[in-house]
């Protein structure tokens, strides 16, 4: 079963573009180049959730074809080199995974699913060093975030830095207690 739009209705596609109907055509975004991409990597619970981009005909791409409409617009963003990553993740190809979410990084040095993910695999790879730093990058940019820390706690321990993961640890229950 197709999961259900915002608008009730049992098909997104059709939800949004009768919605647009209702508002007329746009000419800086005609309904015939909507793309509806879900988010499934970020978090299952997000899985119904869409965002709407232009990357052409509804259903025609996958969504790792990127067709830009501006022909200068050549390189993808970081959430699409993140799933991508994400998907040879899943495939088991875990060096190219790392070098398309370091293509992310470098595209958006903000990026924090990418550096959390970098995290995991670097440390699956034994690539402690780097593991530890996007870690903490992921603190940087989500400090006020329990999940960070504790992520960040567990990535010390699989590096064998157990005074650190425990200090991770410790801030992660402060956060959650609001004793920050």
């Amino acid at each position: 079963m197709a999961p259900s739009s915002p608008l009730g209705d049992e098909n997104p596609r059709k939800a949004l573009l009768t919605l647009l109907s209702e508002f007329g055509p746009s000419p800086a975004l005609p309904a015939s180049r909507l793309i509806l991409h879900p988010f499934r990597s970020i978090a299952p619970s997000l899985a119904g959730d869409f965002a709407i981009g232009t990357m052409g005909a509804i259903g025609s791409q996958s969504r790792h074809d990127f067709v830009p409409d501006d022909p200068e617009q050549s390189m993808p963003s970081a959430n699409e080199l993140y799933d991508k990553a994400v998907d040879l993740r899943d495939a088991g190809d875990k060096e190219a995974a790392i070098a398309t979410l370091k293509e992310a990084v470098e595209a958006e040095p903000d990026h924090t699913l990418s550096h959390g993910l970098l995290a995991r695999l670097c440390v699956d790879l034994g690539q402690f060093d780097d593991a530890i730093k996007h870690a903490q990058r992921v603190v940087e940019l989500e400090p006020e975030d329990t999940f960070s820390y504790t992520a960040m706690s567990v990535i010390y321990q699989r590096c064998g830095r157990i005074p650190e993961a425990e200090e991770a640890m410790a801030k992660a229950r402060m956060k959650q207690m609001g004793l920050d």
